[in-house]
């Protein structure tokens, strides 16, 4: 992972392009999940989240898949 992304917190689009994904997966992804994987931040209710979860989810191999 860049330097830049090291603890920092993510958009949706932002957080789509480190795990190297469409930014629609990751939104189905999201929200299929009931809104708990990855594990988000929120800040002024806007959506954020943590690189150290995206890596968790890298990390245990969790899909994110487009459908065929």
């Amino acid at each position: 992972a860049s330097d830049v992304y090291k603890r920092q917190l993510l958009t949706l689009p932002q957080a789509a392009e480190y795990l190297g994904i469409k930014d629609h997966v990751l939104h189905n992804a999201f929200y299929r999940s009931n809104k708990t994987e990855p594990d988000p931040t929120y800040i002024r209710r806007r959506l954020y989240f943590n690189t150290s979860e995206l890596d968790r989810i890298k990390n245990e191999g969790i899909a994110f898949r487009e459908k065929s």
